[in-house]
């Protein structure tokens, strides 16, 4: 949130910090700039969490149903 005066941020801050928003206790602070020479924490990698392969095509993919395959005649 941006405001226009100082003193404004401050008294949101004073009003909002440590309390409860949807059952958790927040923290309300000025911002601080980053450094751009600071090391970064790596990125979350959120692989063999249990969470599935994703989509993988809505093709069959069996005996004459791999990717771009067309369907077999019927005889």
């Amino acid at each position: 949130m941006t405001f226009a005066e100082k003193d404004e941020a401050q008294l949101a801050i004073d009003a909002l910090n440590e309390t409860e928003l949807d059952g958790r206790t927040i923290r309300v602070n000025f911002a601080q700039p980053r450094d751009p020479n600071a090391p970064r924490p790596p990125r979350r990698s959120y692989r063999g969490r249990g969470r599935g392969r994703g989509f993988r095509g809505g093709r069959a993919r069996g005996e004459n149903g791999g990717e771009g395959a067309a369907a077999a005649p019927e005889s």
